[in-house]
């Protein structure tokens, strides 16, 4: 099945698979099998299954904080991060929905 991602961010996107949403982040990758550490490259993992659109931009929203690359030094960043992300939902629903 070929997927077509809606870009989120620059660090997120959601695709449906098997009739779910699937909330992905795009994270550093790791020590690669010949022990050689990657410089600059990322892979997509996956958040979340979820059954309705609604539930996958929750959760994305709830975990935004995580997920980015700014520091929180103290729960008003954490606050502003989250208020940040339900800005970014309403500018994709409303992107979407013309």
């Amino acid at each position: 099945m070929v997927k077509k991602p809606i870009k989120i961010n620059e660090y997120s996107r959601l695709t449906i698979e098997d009739s779910n949403y699937v909330v992905e982040y795009k994270v550093k990758a790791g020590i690669r099998p010949d022990g050689e550490k990657p410089k600059n490259e990322f892979k997509w993992n996956v958040g979340g299954y979820f059954q309705t659109l609604e539930l996958a931009l929750n959760d994305w929203v709830a975990n935004s904080p995580i997920y980015t690359e700014e520091d929180h030094k103290s729960l008003k960043d954490v606050v502003k991060c989250i208020q940040g992300a339900e800005v970014t939902v309403k500018k994709l629903i409303a992107g979407h929905s013309r």
